[in-house]
């Protein structure tokens, strides 16, 4: 079997979360400790703060590219 005849199937994709997901609604003092998502580019990646990782999506299919 090779490669392009294999499909990825995501069970646990968060590509759904809106960007201030977590912002707000964590108390006060954890400020600095909430995950923070920020679009980077028309792609549709997002950073995950204060992890190093990046995931995203697009319309056709589902990807997630992660930099750890």
């Amino acid at each position: 079997m090779q490669p392009e005849d294999m499909i990825l199937v995501s069970a646990d994709d968060h590509r759904v979360e809106r960007p201030d997901q977590f912002e707000g609604r964590i108390a006060g003092k954890y400020d600095d400790e909430v995950n923070k998502i920020s679009y980077e580019d028309a792609c549709g990646w997002y950073s995950f703060a204060p992890f190093e990782h990046t995931a995203g999506a697009t319309l056709s299919s589902v990807s997630a590219k992660l930099d750890v």
